[in-house]
């Protein structure tokens, strides 16, 4: 790696910036927590990290919980498990359990009750998050079996690998791919056991390799993948070189993806200066009804909870995969 930058210096003026609020539970937040911990336990102010987090969730720590909160209202709770690995205080991750009891199968569908009827990729994420995170504090194989069936059944890979957003959007949007490659990433890391895991493995190669041939020349990835017109995008970025960072790191992927990762990490690190602003992040979207909406979705530059907080978990694992 050539860059000025490194990922521990970029990751530190991050970690400073994201994780610091849960005043609304969605993953944009959580993942920042998330990612706040695992720079902690990388670094040399560990104890003084963990405080700020505590201080930071014990604002929400009495959310009454029911059913009529999505996927990623659960995944705003992605954090609990960091926690929990670093406290062993078994009350984190009976959060999760409480949510993973409202995945449930649908009569005969793979599609499990809390996803999305038309298979947004958003649930791909949201749903291995908690279900992959409470099968491997649980064992109870019902949840790893409701995650696997549903992942390799999902309508909406296309031929060429790519995902489409839901069944009514079938344009290559950036961060529908990124959510995809991301769930699946976070389902393979906490099912190694499943029968299915290495059905799992090859779908998701079959979508990464899509992706690396669409990576523009800088390491950065689309708002809309396959237009050359459209901006180069932070956090789809971010999580397709967290999915690629975690698979070599942990060895479904082989070593040829490592160039892919370090041009992608450049790409990142470009996008950053030096008091941690970020470029070029587009902002929520939900499915869209033209790739016209898709391109014209505005982006976000400086301060973006979103982008911030997945670039913060990437060089987390970045740093893991190096011994940075």
């Amino acid at each position: 790696m050539n860059n000025k930058k490194s990922p521990n210096e970029i990751a530190e003026k991050l970690s400073k910036l994201y994780g610091n609020t849960f005043d609304e539970i969605i993953y944009t937040k959580g993942v920042g927590i998330s990612g706040k911990i695992r720079f902690a336990e990388l670094g040399i102010d560990k104890d003084k990290i963990l405080k700020e987090v505590n201080k930071t969730i014990s604002i929400q720590q009495g959310t009454i919980i029911n059913d009529k909160y999505p996927g990623q209202f659960f995944s705003g709770y992605v954090w609990a498990e960091d926690l929990y690995r670093v406290t062993n205080e078994k009350k984190y991750m009976e959060i999760l359990v409480d949510f993973v009891k409202k995945y449930y199968k649908i009569n005969n569908s793979t599609l499990p009750n809390a996803c999305d009827p038309t298979y947004r990729s958003e649930d791909i994420f949201f749903t291995s998050a908690i279900m992959g995170r409470v099968y491997k504090y649980t064992k109870n194989s019902d949840y790893s079996n409701i995650l696997s069936k549903y992942l390799l059944n999902i309508p909406t890979q296309k031929k060429d690998g790519l995902f489409m957003h839901n069944l009514n959007a079938e344009w290559n949007w950036g961060r529908s791919n990124g959510f995809a490659a991301l769930g699946f990433t976070e389902a393979i890391s906490y099912l190694p056991d499943n029968k299915e895991t290495n059905k799992l493995i090859t779908t998701h190669k079959n979508h990464l390799d899509a992706l690396i041939q669409l990576q523009n020349n800088d390491g950065t990835w689309s708002q809309v993948l396959d237009d050359k017109s459209s901006y180069h995008e932070f956090s789809v970025t971010c999580m397709i070189a967290y999915s690629i960072s975690r698979g070599v790191r942990l060895g479904w992927l082989d070593s040829s993806y490592s160039s892919i990762l370090d041009k992608a990490f450049n790409g990142i690190s470009s996008m950053i200066d030096d008091i941690g602003n970020i470029k070029k992040v587009c902002i929520g979207t939900g499915v869209q009804n033209t790739l016209r909406d898709y391109l014209n979705r505005p982006a976000i530059s400086g301060f973006d909870h979103r982008g911030g907080s997945l670039c913060l978990w990437f060089m987390t694992e970045y740093m893991l995969q190096y011994k940075h």
